[in-house]
């Protein structure tokens, strides 16, 4: 008898080890950190214009400044800077404006990939967004933090969008609208290269979630 709860209680043990493994792989998983702004990072964006026909867009992060005391990333549309980026709390903050008087760039929220579900916020200072979804997706094995976004200034409570912690969101690294009504053209996420290597392209936005929370 005294072998049986011995037996018995090894197999706990196992079980107990097993369980508690298990949960810190899965509160691994949920904890993703993908840095959004990172040296030699390119986003590539396809364009359809109007009257320009379709054309690939590139723009990427090269370089750091310092303005009024704080560090930021700048973002190079061609040779030309279109925005100075930082990063912070899982936050991507922006100033931008006239590329002809960058003594009055304004500053903004670009991305928030700390929101949770049901969570709101602004965008551009304009844009209410709110927050549908949120899961994990894996990609070439990395897990990396997917939002479904739904923005009340068009179609209330329904996902327009998806933002992915470390990459942006399917329009491109600046999650507007992603359509010009003026010139009747529009953008969408092509593929995301850090150093040349590929990280991330416009399917991986569809992926089955990894692990809901």
């Amino acid at each position: 008898m005294g072998n049986n709860k011995m037996k018995i209680f090894r197999r706990l043990c196992v079980v107990v080890c097993l369980l508690n493994t298990y949960g810190i792989t899965v509160s691994a998983q949920s904890v993703v950190n993908k840095p959004f702004l990172q040296e030699g990072k390119e986003w590539y964006t396809r364009c359809v214009h109007y009257f320009l026909g379709e054309f690939f867009h590139t723009e990427r992060i090269e370089g750091d400044t310092i303005l009024d005391g704080v560090a930021y990333k700048k973002l190079y549309d061609g040779n030309v800077v279109e925005g100075f980026l930082r990063e912070e709390n899982g936050k991507v903050l922006g100033k931008v404006g006239s590329l002809y008087d960058t003594s009055d760039w304004s500053s903004h929220l670009v991305y928030d990939f700390s929101l949770g579900k049901g969570d709101t916020t602004v965008s551009h200072d304009y844009f209410r967004l709110n927050v549908n979804t949120v899961d994990t997706i894996l990609v070439d094995g990395e897990p990396y933090r997917r939002l479904g976004i739904g923005c009340y200034s068009y179609y209330e409570g329904d996902t327009q969008q998806y933002w992915v912690e470390g990459i942006g969101s399917d329009v491109g690294p600046d999650p507007g609208p992603g359509f010009d009504w003026v010139t009747s053209s529009y953008m969408t996420f092509d593929s995301c290269k850090v150093d040349g290597k590929l990280l991330f392209t416009s399917n991986d936005f569809l992926r089955i979630p990894h692990c809901d929370r």
